[in-house]
């Protein structure tokens, strides 16, 4: 017979497990934090984590095994309860709060509402798209129609929420919606770029970090995981970029515009950008709902990565100075583990996702489709790939000099 207090210990790592995976943290991490937790109270137990099923398997004594399957649904990223989550478990290792404790605390960290209102939620999307617009485009007109749009997109994304059919389609339906609105402000004679346009009202949407995570896994052996990440997440990408075709197709048809018109005539100075990231990086706090005590390590980590990554591609070539970017934010947000002694993940996230291509592979998308280019600036698509190897080269390299104290 099992004691009451393995019992406990087994059923606080299971609902554990599930509440890391809402928040979003990886495969190979949340195995990694279980198996710790697991030896730190002498259980033997070993753990299979994907995106849409748990199996957790203890083993009390060589004869005798327990084995838990749950099926799961792939979540996004809310780093405020995952920095509520690992305080519950350090209470736990300190015997702050007993095991009946703790498993109500999960409970209630579940039912947590956002630390930021629908306004601020809206707020947050908005300012998103419009700070990528103002990152990668000189024209006021896209960045003032990215910002609304981003609005719109907001919206269908709340409606989602409460409706299973809209739920299945939302990532189809944002930017074909975008794309004829687009399409109908474009006909007015308003000089604004539709695709460059569309692609920022839904660049939360975008699966940049999603490939990254994918990768990540792939790199630390977690193939199963990594591999179904990966092809979720080049799904999402033919999904959004369909709907901004079949938008485009219709609008175009419905009013003859050219689709790539540049406004030139209220282009902004250089220095935009770094107001740009700062404002991108503000969005993302919200996006991720991120604590306010993180605030600042959060935006700082955005502002970190394109600087130094802009400085260091001016010597070293794009794809290093994307290098040296993930590995000064790595560093930094290990930096914030120790200080803190919260999940590095919860700053790391916030800076790397300005630092991975996934509106590169958008366009590229864009290109290989229709010939066409969104963005007269962007480097060649071929190193696109070698980006994401150079983002996780750096995330690798700063883990080695300057490992976190915790495994999430």
């Amino acid at each position: 017979m099992h004691s009451q207090i393995y019992k406990l210990q087994i059923n606080f790592i299971i609902k554990l497990g599930l509440a890391l995976h809402r928040c979003g943290a990886t495969s190979y991490r949340i195995e990694n934090h279980l198996t710790n937790l697991a030896k730190f109270w002498h259980i033997e137990a070993s753990f299979l984590v994907t995106p849409t099923a748990f199996t957790f398997i203890f083993s009390s004594n060589p004869d005798e095994q327990h084995t838990h399957i749950v099926r799961v649904k792939p979540a996004g990223n809310d780093l405020g309860k995952l920095a509520t989550i690992d305080e519950i478990v350090e209470k736990v290792v300190d015997s702050q709060v007993t095991l009946d404790q703790a498993i109500e605390l999960l409970v209630e960290a579940k039912q947590q509402p956002g630390f930021y209102g629908v306004k601020t939620e809206a707020l947050g999307w908005c300012v998103t798209g419009g700070a990528f617009a103002m990152l990668l485009s000189d024209s006021s007109l896209d960045i003032i129609s990215s910002f609304f749009f981003s609005f719109l997109v907001f919206i269908l994304y709340k409606l989602s929420a409460n409706s299973s059919r809209l739920a299945s389609i939302v990532e189809f339906f944002a930017p074909f919606i975008s794309a004829i609105l687009a399409c109908f402000i474009a006909s007015l004679e308003v000089n604004i770029n539709v695709p460059f346009v569309i692609l920022s009202s839904v660049i939360i949407f975008i699966p940049g970090l999603a490939i990254t995570v994918a990768l990540s896994e792939i790199v630390n052996k977690d193939l199963v995981s990594g591999t179904s990440k990966l092809v979720d997440a080049i799904m999402l990408l033919f999904k959004l970029y369909f709907g901004a075709l079949l938008g485009i197709t219709l609008g175009n048809l419905i009013w003859t515009i050219d689709p790539l018109v540049l406004d030139v005539s209220y282009s902004l100075p250089d220095w935009k950008n770094y107001i740009a990231v700062v404002a991108l990086s503000t969005g993302l706090v919200v996006a991720f709902n991120v604590h306010k005590s993180d605030m600042f390590w959060g935006i700082s980590a955005g502002l970190i990565a394109y600087v130094v990554s802009t400085f260091a591609a001016q010597y070293l070539g794009f794809t290093l100075g994307t290098f040296v970017g993930s590995f000064t934010v790595g560093l930094f947000s290990n930096i914030y583990a120790i200080i803190k002694n919260r999940p590095a993940s919860i700053v790391l996230i916030q800076g790397i996702v300005l630092l991975v291509p996934g509106s590169r592979t958008y366009m590229d998308l864009n290109t290989y489709i229709s010939g066409h280019e969104i963005l007269n600036n962007i480097n060649d698509s071929g190193f696109v790939f070698m980006i994401f190897i150079a983002i996780l080269a750096g995330m690798i390299l700063a883990n080695a000099i300057l490992p976190a104290k915790k495994s999430l």
